[in-house]
């Protein structure tokens, strides 16, 4: 087999592990979990070292290298500069990973998915995919179903249609992606009559299972970025009639949707009523930006806000938020000014990037101008899907959702790769030395990114499985114990761990002890791993007051609570330490406190207030 044809084959394989990697991450609830990530790290791993191939195979190597590039490498470094400066590596060092292959990706699809063809099927099997999920989040919202698979959705999704992800905002977010694709196709692109009716069909799905995600934010983000589509093509008078009766049709199906259906009123009412808006994304964006004035320049780290929250958490927040349900300040917060401007300016070079290709298409070749084009189609397509991104991250975290983020950073890569449309010069002939020492990058990279995708792996399988309720205690703790051999780091486990072991020894007969300090091992180890973690050092403290040690004890429920001020979980323990001691009236202090902030879901603090009322009756007469 000759150099040419085995390189081919392996420009094949690349366009294959991307489809695969853009199927799958959706399907697997968007890859949320460790080991669904792994399988999408090894994925996008795989691809890369055919690329390596492919550098070696050519002897004319050449790098395709956009402009955008240079903002997505500068990122790439500061990621690698900040990681080791944050508090809690093992978060940081997760984020580094996705950092590293979201960056590893980009530069693989734009050097190896250069083909007409590729794009087309890429974005077939994109728009027959969302449509297929669609279908399925429209029976979900039609029967109430809250099963995603054989996963249950937690209450507060009920009625609402999330397809095969377990969050609907999630969906959404994906969906409006690829719905300016399909209307692109269906509009500019050069398509058969047949196939242009199935494209049609598919593209309503795709609107459809916008509208019964019941996501505010995916519907503003879908009806802006539709405008924009519109709005250039309606300048060439061969599209303008089409575009009308298109826009006119859509609209009429929106205005339908939501006057017949009572929980998408309902969301519509608190979107334009102001006084009935009550959304816990507001109340956790003021602590994030209390957060990033505290580190403005550089951020907190990466990942650490979801640490650092319980420090500012507002007492009307009880959930942990892990992100700050705006990109835009999730970016402030985690990287800080330097790393905004970073990403910022990676977008508009990018937009100001398709603005030239697009220009050079339309004039340069004949049988684009005023003609049904599938690069045009793709083009405007991809560009308004992620500006709908981009809306939609004002009131998400989508580029937190490993299947969204891959999504995006690869529709990225190939718009971006129109570039060398505009000019040669973007394609730079780098010869061996340059060759050798990207190899060197690139397999460097791989091995690290390979050690932890398998470490990821066997941790999502084994913290799935330690979270059976009808595990037996001593499994859960083997797996648990394998867990933290796996990846020491993770200050989850250690905390899991001991509160495992501190079960286990406040249940035992006399001699309970040994579990006792084995426990107090796990939680110093979970409190160095996560200094912001008050649950550790409240968990340290019963340790201590169980074994009567109730003077030591004491600083470590306090330090609790100067992490948490305003935990309703850990007000209640600070207020049952003081009961240990008899000091009634500082229980008394907690419990209140504790119970004002939640009094539905705390059975310690509002049984131990009870308690604490009855044994000093006394002093709750004078209180």
């Amino acid at each position: 087999m000759n150099r040419e044809r085995l390189d081919d084959w392996c420009e094949k394989g690349v366009l294959a592990l991307l489809l695969a990697l853009l199927i799958y991450g959706p399907l697997a609830m968007g890859g949320m979990r460790n080991q669904e990530w792994a399988i999408q790290l090894g994925l996008i791993l795989c691809a890369a070292g055919i690329w390596v191939v492919r550098m070696w195979l050519n002897r004319d190597f050449k790098v395709l290298w956009s402009p955008v590039c240079w903002g997505g490498l500068a990122f790439v470094i500061y990621a690698l500069v900040r990681y080791p400066y944050a508090p809690v590596e093992y978060s940081a060092r997760a984020e580094l990973v996705r950092v590293l292959a979201y960056g590893l990706l980009f530069f693989v699809v734009l050097n190896n998915v250069n083909q007409r063809q590729s794009t087309n099927v890429i974005s077939w099997t994109l728009v027959s995919l969302a449509a297929l999920v669609s279908i399925y989040a429209i029976y979900q919202y039609l029967t109430r179903s809250d099963m995603v698979w054989h996963f249950v959705r937690p209450a507060q999704y009920a009625g609402r249609g999330s397809g095969t992800y377990i969050c609907p905002n999630h969906l959404a977010g994906w969906l409006i992606m690829i719905l300016p694709i399909g209307v692109g196709y269906l509009m500019l692109g050069r398509v058969k009559p047949t196939l242009r009716i199935i494209l049609g069909y598919l593209t309503l799905m795709i609107l459809v299972g916008v509208g019964v995600s019941i996501s505010r934010g995916g519907w503003i983000a879908a009806g802006l970025s539709l405008m924009m589509f519109f709005s250039v093509i309606v300048l060439k008078r061969s599209n303008r009639l089409p575009a009308i009766l298109l826009l006119g049709g859509l609209s009429l199906g929106v205005i339908w949707f939501v006057a017949n259906s009572t929980l998408t009123v309902l969301r519509m009412d608190k979107l334009v009523n102001v006084e009935q808006v009550d959304d816990i994304r507001f109340r956790i964006w003021k602590p994030a930006v209390i957060i990033w004035r505290e580190h403005p320049w550089v951020g907190v780290g990466p990942a650490q806000f979801d640490h650092v929250f319980r420090l500012h958490r507002p007492p009307d927040v009880r959930a942990r938020p892990l992100r700050v349900h705006n990109d835009y300040l999730n970016t402030l917060t985690d990287w800080g000014v330097i790393g905004f401007m970073i990403v910022a300016g990676t977008w508009v070079v990018f937009f100001a990037g398709t603005y030239w290709a697009w220009r050079k298409i339309q004039r340069g070749d004949d049988d684009l101008s005023g003609q049904p084009s599938n690069r045009s189609a793709f083009l405007l397509g991809a560009a308004t899907g992620l500006a709908a991104l981009l809306f939609h991250a004002f009131v998400d975290f989508n580029f937190h959702v490993p299947a969204n983020a891959v999504q995006a950073v690869a529709l990225m890569a190939l718009v971006a790769g129109h570039c060398r449309f505009v000019s040669e010069k973007y394609w730079l002939s780098i010869g061996w030395v340059g060759r050798l020492m990207a190899t060197v990058f690139v397999i460097v990279g791989m091995a690290w990114l390979a050690s932890e995708a398998k470490t990821k792996y066997r941790e999502g399988t084994l913290d799935t499985a330690s979270q059976d309720v009808e595990l037996p205690m001593s499994e859960e703790l083997a797996m648990l114990r394998e867990m933290a051999a796996l990846d020491p780091m993770n200050p989850e486990t250690a905390f899991r761990m001991g509160e495992g072991l501190r079960i286990l020894g406040w249940d035992t007969e006399p001699g309970y002890y040994e579990k006792i300090e084995e426990a107090k091992k796990w939680f110093l180890k979970a409190m160095k791993l996560d200094p912001y973690n008050a649950y550790s050092f409240i968990r340290y403290g019963m340790c201590l007051d169980l074994m009567r040690d109730y003077q030591r004890a004491e600083p470590f429920f306090l330090k609790g609570q100067a992490l948490d001020p305003n935990g309703a979980f850990t007000l209640a323990h600070v207020g049952w330490h003081y009961m240990q001691t008899d000091e009634y009236e500082k229980a008394r202090a907690a419990l209140k406190r504790s119970v004002e902030i939640n009094s539905w879901s705390n059975p310690v603090g509002v049984n131990y207030l009870e308690i604490v009322n009855e044994l000093a009756p006394e002093s709750r007469a004078k209180k």
